[in-house]
């Protein structure tokens, strides 16, 4: 069995060859120890255990804005994904517009010009400047 282990104390990965149905019985999900839940229980049934390298997973809203900033335009640049560069991951990402709309709804100080484009063009549409 592969297993990549989550900061949080899950995984964000599992492997196997073949199923292993009691390998997911009596966890206690969604805690800190299902990592550890896990690699005792593949013991328990005979399973050699590989591990990857720790890793996030994405299972809430927190790690999904990381994700996201690790896989945004700066993110090239700095190459913040190492060792995991998740080329698939980011083109879902951009086909599903998820940095624009993450942008969107971060705040912002005061309007932008986009902000100032679009009140212009309200304007234009209902007769009113």
């Amino acid at each position: 069995m592969v297993l990549g282990p989550a900061e949080d104390g899950g995984y964000y990965v599992i492997g196997m060859k073949a199923p292993h149905v009691r390998l997911f019985a009596d966890i206690a999900w969604s805690t800190s120890g299902v990592a550890d839940q896990t690699r005792e229980r593949a013991r328990e049934i005979g399973l050699e255990v590989v591990e990857l390298a720790t890793w996030y997973d994405v299972d809430d809203v927190a790690a999904l804005s990381r994700l996201l900033r690790d896989l945004g335009p700066a993110a090239r640049r700095r190459e913040a994904l190492r060792p995991y560069a998740a080329p698939a991951t980011a083109s879902c990402i951009r086909r599903l517009g998820l940095l624009e709309l993450q942008a969107a709804a971060s705040p912002r100080v005061g309007p932008t010009p986009t902000d100032r484009n679009r009140v212009a063009l309200a304007g234009l549409a209902t007769g009113k400047e």
